[in-house]
């Protein structure tokens, strides 16, 4: 069903018109009291536009991704968080986990210049590296500091996106998510130099701030 006839099923019901079908997006309606009727059609007004306004946003940001090359919008997260805070500095050498499906280590690897970013996620990245980037195929959950620090040397910022796969279920999810949170941040206190930065991008849990 389109957006139109949705709009044009839900003034005929705030006005008392009886559908003929009796339906909205194929789900039926059973008939409301007059006195109902005006707050279900301005209610479900409120949700389509809420949800095509919402559409909207997510839709510019995918274009505008594409147009910069980035594979997805999450870029732009990042890039809003370093104007504010001035994380990524040319020179840096970065940890960037749950890498995939790129945008992050490709914004990274053009703002450290001659720094040098290493991203590691436990899928593939289809794309041919810059030359200041090196990609480690591996489990997150089953790194250790010692696979990352060669030579001594520490990172001066690390930064991770990572989520886990969701299965719908939502405590499962919620915990999946904190646990990569929680050895991001593990890790991230081995392997950072001191003064360095972190950054944990949100996790999946709609009851955390």
């Amino acid at each position: 069903t389109n957006p139109q006839e949705i709009r044009n099923n839900i003034f005929a019901t705030s006005r008392g018109e009886t559908l003929s079908k009796n339906k909205i997006g194929g789900c039926k309606i059973a008939p409301l009291p007059r006195s109902q009727k005006c707050y279900f059609g301005f209610l479900l007004v409120y949700i389509i536009i809420k949800n095509m306004t919402d559409y909207s946003k997510e839709d510019y940001y995918k274009r505008k991704a594409r147009e910069e090359k980035y594979p997805s919008r999450s870029i732009y997260k990042l890039k809003e968080i370093d104007a504010k805070y001035h994380l990524i500095k040319k020179g840096d050498f970065i940890l960037d986990f749950g890498c995939a499906p790129r945008s992050w280590l490709l914004y990274i690897s053009k703002k450290v210049g001659g720094g040098k970013v290493i991203g590691v996620d436990i899928d593939d990245i289809k794309i041919e590296l810059p030359k200041n980037a090196r990609f480690l195929k591996k489990d997150m959950m089953k790194l250790r500091a010692t696979d990352l620090v060669k030579e001594g040397r520490k990172f001066q910022v690390v930064v991770s996106d990572s989520a886990p796969l969701t299965s719908g279920i939502e405590f499962m999810d919620v915990e999946g998510s904190l646990e990569l949170s929680e050895k991001a941040l593990e890790i991230a206190k081995d392997v950072l130099e001191t003064g360095g930065n972190f950054l944990k991008g949100r996790s999946f849990c709609p009851h955390c701030k």
